[in-house]
């Protein structure tokens, strides 16, 4: 995280690559409730649906048992 905010996007792919690639959807995420919270004057989480949830684990578990098998760990 600290070398993504220091704007070095290839040392922070390298260190964590899972979070780089999900920070947008982070940012994105929240931006929507910081938006409802100006226009509306309230806090409302967004909705989200349920098969993204599913699919972001899935996604990180996969990702997970790649960077093991090209780490040579297994």
């Amino acid at each position: 995280m600290a070398e993504l905010l220091h704007g070095n996007y290839t040392a922070a792919l390298h260190f964590n690559a899972a979070l780089t690639l999900l920070m947008p959807f982070v940012l994105c995420y929240f931006a929507k409730m910081y938006w409802t919270a100006l226009r509306e004057n309230r806090i409302e989480l967004p909705s989200v649906p349920d098969w993204s949830w599913k699919a972001a684990v899935a996604c990180v578990a996969i990702f997970g048992v790649t960077r093991m098998f090209t780490q040579g760990i297994f």
